[in-house]
C-alpha cells in the first residue's frame, strides 16, 4: 500500500464507508508526531478526510498562555 497522504504514516486498516452503490473506502493511517497520536481515515487515492481520532500523552503541553 502507497502512503499518498504523508510519508510519516503508517497504514492501519481500511473501511467501507456508504451503502449501496454510493460506497468509498477509507484508508486509516496511525501519525505519530512527538507526544501526539493521530488515527486519521482518509479517502482512498483522493485523501479527503473522514474521521479523526487524536491523542495526547500530556494534554497540558497545549496550553498557550
Amino acid at each position: 500500500m502507497k502512503i499518498i497522504c504523508s510519508d510519516t504514516a503508517t497504514y492501519i486498516d481500511s473501511s467501507i464507508y456508504g451503502y449501496g452503490d454510493k460506497q468509498i473506502i477509507g484508508d486509516t493511517w496511525l501519525i505519530r508526531i512527538n507526544d501526539t497520536i493521530t488515527y486519521a481515515t482518509v479517502s482512498r487515492g483522493d485523501c479527503v478526510p473522514l474521521t479523526s481520532d487524536l491523542f495526547i500523552r500530556d494534554p497540558r503541553k497545549l496550553l498557550f498562555y
